[in-house]
């Protein structure tokens, strides 16, 4: 009996899919008519914006009200019948492309479930407050629940009777117990993948300042929270003659080194920093994020900027070399040219003992002279012994690593004819995030931590982490607890109004600054003066060059909560 019930609840599944991709396929088949689904702006002679927005924003309602109405609402109601369970729901068939909030202004439940002698409204939006007892009163509701579709959902407050919010998958355990809810979940992720497919429209987003620094904020937290220790080198499929250096790992006290200093001390922020190979990594992450659909593309502009971040880093490395010199004599392969009258074997140039090429001594007034192509860089990081943190054996494990990279992926591609092997793709970047932990948590610098941030072009975030984190709070948390070095806590308003947001070349809010009002006592006759300017006086900005050592707001219980 139980098969049989799933039987026909994945046909009811099935046959909701197919109506949804239906109707999907009739809006997204090219023709004439295809060329004028858009959006109608409203001020359109204004040019809000350009016209591929509004084909987007065209398709993208679309795909919200045919997930709701066909996907999940006729789903629903078949699962409902299959399973004997009284449910209503309203005819909405006057209403095209209407959004949730917008059907549910009119229509406030997508259906009502009717079961023990009682009545629940079930919607897909959120409900203020004073609208739930209305509603509960008109239709003669037990209770009300929102199904909360997002990824990250919101939990309603503790002992309301009357209203609560649950996940998609708690309700269909609720309901359908017997069914396997991750196969209904997957079922309709399917299909809507399968419909965006079918539009066969997808935005990409303009590297503006503002999306550059939201964008930033996500690397920051990938690089953050990656467990490097399971990030092991993978080989090109098309390596030739190549050792295998996949699931080669380093000693526990060498992660624990890279660890301490890549994330410990924050110096992957260096790849986000004002160094040239900081900005080539962030624009390889832009385009890889652009491009990773894995379909037939040329992805080699995305692959250059990934080998050439590493070659920018190495050579990063040797300048601060040079600046910070070692006690031991090093040498380095010399190019094309040797110092003209100054040869003198075993003191400004040599022979490699080993190759015998020409070497020129370490210091800079020889620089001129260098060989700063990838191969003699990566030689010089592994003859440095005393240069690494790392052990002896971690040291030759990144050597090798490196001298891989640089023939497999940097020499062969660079090249060979355009990249259009994704897999490609993921396997160099993979790689490359490797590397820069290895070398930017295995090397040693300047000796100091703080000047290494420095020299690696690591900005003083502190103030932008807490200006996003302010200005992310919704308005109606506007009481805030304020306290500067050698003074007292304060009380004060953050403005209604703010300034606009400031970013520099990198979208880097630095810039930037918070306008708070300092009040004697929260009141709403105080919020209102503060809020008219009658407070100038007592008007104050929270910058880069004014950071506060603490800092709380009041929530609506009552609450700090401390950033």
């Amino acid at each position: 009996m139980l098969i049989d019930l799933q039987k026909q609840a994945e046909e009811i599944i099935d046959g909701a899919v197919r109506d949804f991709l239906k109707a999907v396929n009739l809006i997204a088949e090219n023709g004439y008519f295809r060329k004028i689904r858009r959006l109608q702006p409203a001020f359109e002679i204004l040019e809000p914006a350009n016209s591929e927005f509004y084909e987007y924003a065209y398709f993208e309602r679309s795909l919200e009200w045919y997930s709701r109405d066909i996907l999940i609402n006729q789903s629903l109601m078949e699962l409902f019948h299959l399973f004997g369970i009284e449910c209503l729901c309203p005819e909405k068939k006057k209403e095209v492309r209407f959004s949730n909030e917008s059907i549910e202004d009119i229509y406030p439940f997508e259906f009502i479930v009717c079961q023990d002698n009682k009545k629940i409204g079930y919607r897909y939006t959120r409900l203020c407050d004073n609208e739930i007892g209305p509603l509960l009163k008109k239709y003669q509701l037990e209770s009300i629940v929102q199904i909360d579709w997002n990824i990250k959902s919101y939990k309603h407050r503790d002992g309301d009777l009357h209203y609560k919010s649950v996940s998609f998958k708690e309700f269909l355990e609720e309901y359908f117990s017997e069914l396997d809810c991750n196969l209904v979940i997957d079922k309709f992720k399917k299909a809507v993948k399968e419909a965006n497919d079918d539009v066969g429209f997808e935005t990409i987003p303009r590297l503006s300042l503002r999306y550059l620094s939201n964008f930033k904020q996500d690397i920051d937290f990938m690089l953050a929270h990656e467990n490097y220790r399971d990030k092991q080198f993978m080989m090109l499929s098309d390596a030739e003659n190549a050792k295998n250096l996949s699931g080669i790992s380093l000693d526990e006290e060498d992660y624990k080194i890279c660890d301490f200093n890549f994330m410990g001390n924050e110096l992957y922020k260096s790849l986000l920093g004002n160094e040239g190979f900081a900005k080539c990594f962030v624009t390889a992450e832009y385009q890889y994020n652009v491009f990773r659909s894995g379909n037939s593309f040329d992805y080699t502009s995305v692959v250059c900027g990934y080998l050439k971040s590493i070659e920018q880093l190495i050579y990063k490395l040797l300048k601060i070399n040079l600046d910070y010199p070692s006690n031991e004599k090093l040498w380095i392969r010399s190019g094309n040219t040797v110092p003209k009258g100054k040869r003198c074997e075993g003191k400004t140039t040599r022979k490699n003992p080993t190759t015998g090429r020409w070497q020129v001594v370490f210091e800079k007034e020889f620089e001129q002279y260098f060989n700063i192509t990838l191969g003699p860089m990566i030689w010089f990081l592994h003859d440095n012994e005393k240069g690494w943190r790392l052990s002896d054996n971690g040291r030759e494990k990144v050597h090798e690593f490196l001298l891989n990279f640089a023939k497999n992926c940097r020499n062969d591609y660079f090249h060979k004819d355009n990249i259009y092997d994704y897999e490609a793709v993921v396997r160099i970047r993979n790689n490359t995030i490797l590397l820069m932990y290895l070398l930017i948590g295995g090397y040693k610098m300047s000796g100091s931590i703080e000047n290494d941030k420095s020299l690696l072009g690591i900005q003083d975030d502190r103030f932008a982490c807490l200006y996003k984190k302010i200005q992310e709070l919704p308005h109606s948390v506007y009481k805030f607890i304020i306290r500067f070095s050698g003074e007292n806590e304060i009380q004060a308003y953050r403005h209604f109004y703010q300034e606009k947001t400031k970013y520099d070349d990198a979208g880097s809010v630095i810039s930037s600054r918070i306008k708070f009002v300092k009040t004697d006592l929260f009141s709403p006759e105080n919020y209102n003066k503060a809020m008219e300017d009658a407070w100038s006086d007592k008007k104050f900005f929270i910058d880069r060059d004014n950071i506060p050592e603490y800092i709380a707001y009041i929530n609506g219980r009552g609450e700090r909560i401390e950033f």
